[in-house]
């Protein structure tokens, strides 16, 4: 049965966060995506097609993932990356993810995303790797085909994961094939700081948003996250700016710390 042609649903006698008895009345768009058409003090919402009781269940909103890596989803076992090591974990990585043709990019990212759908989450943003070989944008191309395969009932957003001295024109092809934000790691760049100038450059000539890792380290003076604020200050407030991992805040000297976070709070990041 497709998504649009299942019935209205009728949630009956739920608790909501606070406590109070709620009816919620689900129906769907054109589109086919679930959506609350109305909620209600418990009882109050009449007949519909079906419904399910939830005595007893608190009803909460549906869970987002904001930083996903479906591409590597399920490949533990295959690739038995050395435990406790970021960079050896990285170097196996990408010599591994070269044995997985688009398929199995597919398979085990669609295996991930519904196993996180039947657990309640609803939008995930995904890093997907570009890869350093002649099919570069097969993990994209999977993921997009899981995106709209799932699109009913989960959102997918694609940030591009470019390894440092990805070249610009396969950065641009990443987002012609799918990929809605520019992405990847400067902090493991030969010059972090001109990677992330790099990197944004891109997304301000492709009108798109970025989500970049940084800084996933400890120890070093090579922080990238000041000028990641810097270079982002001046965009508009809708578009997407996001630091991921940002570890090397917890070993930051008060008066190191005290700058960053002026500079996060002035960056809209």
């Amino acid at each position: 049965m497709p998504a649009s042609d299942l019935p209205t649903l009728r949630l009956i006698t739920a608790r909501s966060r606070t406590g109070e008895m709620i009816d919620v009345l689900l129906d769907r768009g054109v589109d086919g995506r679930a959506r609350v058409k109305n909620i209600a003090p418990g009882g109050s919402i009449g007949e519909v097609d079906g419904h399910l009781v939830l005595d007893d269940h608190v009803l909460l909103p549906p869970a987002a993932d904001p930083h996903a890596h479906l591409d590597k989803a399920l490949s533990w076992n295959v690739l038995n990356p050395q435990v406790g090591d970021l960079g050896a974990a990285i170097d196996c990585w990408r010599a591994g993810a070269e044995r997985f043709d688009e398929e199995s990019f597919y398979r085990r990212a669609h295996r991930a995303a519904t196993t996180m759908l039947e657990r309640g989450t609803t939008a995930v943003r995904t890093h997907v790797d570009v890869l350093a070989d002649d099919d570069p944008y097969r993990a994209i191309r999977a993921i997009d085909r899981v995106r709209h395969e799932l699109r009913p009932f989960m959102t997918i957003q694609i940030a591009l994961l470019a390894p440092p001295g990805t070249p610009d024109d396969v950065i641009h092809g990443a987002l012609d094939v799918g990929a809605d934000l520019v992405g990847g790691a400067p902090h493991i760049a030969d010059d972090p700081v001109a990677e992330v100038a790099r990197l944004i450059h891109i997304a301000e000539t492709r009108c798109v948003g970025v989500d970049l890792h940084t800084d996933e380290f400890l120890a070093g003076d090579h922080t990238t996250i000041g000028t990641y604020a810097e270079l982002v200050a001046h965009w508009p407030a809708d578009v997407v700016r996001t630091a991921g991992h940002c570890c090397r805040l917890s070993t930051m000297d008060r008066q190191e710390l005290s700058t960053s976070i002026d500079a996060l709070r002035n960056s809209g990041i």
